[in-house]
């Protein structure tokens, strides 16, 4: 299912490292600095969006830990367009609240996406005994992840068969927004070399990809047209971090590691605006 979706974009771990493994000692060379390939990528037209399980996954990583009360609210919508991005912003929720664990919810929030997914015309694309199999592995967090994220890639699969590309489109926009906000509300306050905030300054090539992917099909829906320069600014502002590449040379017990790692020099100004434009594109994309 996520091979298949190769099309609209590379898998978003690609987005933070890329590994080369050699004979005798393992030799992994990292780097996460992935712009120069930005080019060659859109003239392939592949697309590095992370999809919203995948980045909040990371966030877990990031050793986040779960805050109540920062999912949307569920909430019926009535113009196609709101149903898609919410799709989107709903798939992010899902998996945040999957992710930590947070069973029950996790439930709720997967019905509304399934419930969407039907007003759209997407009746076969979540299988019937998901709710179901859900409701088999309230307690087990890996099956559980596995099945609510399955069923977002079949959407994203079904729509992709269907050459649904705008369907994508603002589907991408919402779980995109959806994981930023959720990322900012992780943070009790700024620090420049938290982790989280450090994922949060990353994100440019994966903005920069998703808005190539909007400009290609932006004259097949009008709907579009809204977001994009919202989101062009927003990837200004993630422009103008400024980055330091970091040289790693060490050896452990079983591997060579070297190459380079970022840290992206975001101040609070930077952070705080940054903050600001997720948080008000999200509250125009929730509400009704």
């Amino acid at each position: 299912m996520k091979k298949s979706l190769s099309s609209f974009y590379v898998v978003a771990l690609l987005l933070f490292f890329s590994c080369n493994n050699q004979s005798n000692t393992p030799k992994i060379e990292l780097s996460d600095t992935l712009d120069d390939q930005t080019e060659q990528i859109s003239e392939e037209h592949f697309y590095q969006v992370p999809s919203p399980d995948e980045f909040i996954s990371l966030l877990k990583q990031s050793k986040a830990t779960y805050k109540a009360n920062i999912v949307a609210p569920l909430t019926d919508y009535v113009l196609p367009e709101k149903q898609k991005m919410n799709l989107g912003v709903y798939a992010a929720d899902m998996a945040y609240l999957a992710t930590f664990g947070k069973f029950q919810e996790t439930v709720k929030y997967f019905g509304k996406i399934k419930s969407l997914s039907d007003q759209l015309g997407l009746t076969n694309a979540i299988e019937k005994t998901a709710i179901e199999r859900i409701e088999k592995n309230l307690t087990n967090i890996d099956s559980l992840t596995s099945i609510t994220s399955n069923s977002f890639y079949n959407i994203m699969e079904q729509l992709k068969q269907n050459s649904d590309e705008t369907t994508v489109g603002l589907i991408y926009i919402g779980g995109w927004i959806e994981s930023m906000y959720i990322a900012f509300q992780l943070l009790n306050k700024f620090e420049q070399n938290h982790s989280i905030t450090q994922r949060i300054a990353s994100q440019k090539l994966s903005l920069n990809n998703l808005i190539m992917m909007l400009e290609t099909i932006k004259n097949k829906d009008t709907s579009l047209h809204a977001w994009i320069d919202p989101l062009k600014n927003l990837l200004g502002i993630l422009k103008s971090i400024e980055v330091k590449a970091e040289e790693i040379n060490h050896t452990d017990t079983s591997k060579v590691v070297v190459g380079t790692r970022n840290t992206y020099l975001i101040n609070k100004a930077t952070f705080d605006k940054l903050k600001t434009n997720v948080e008000n594109l999200r509250t125009e994309m929730i509400k009704q």
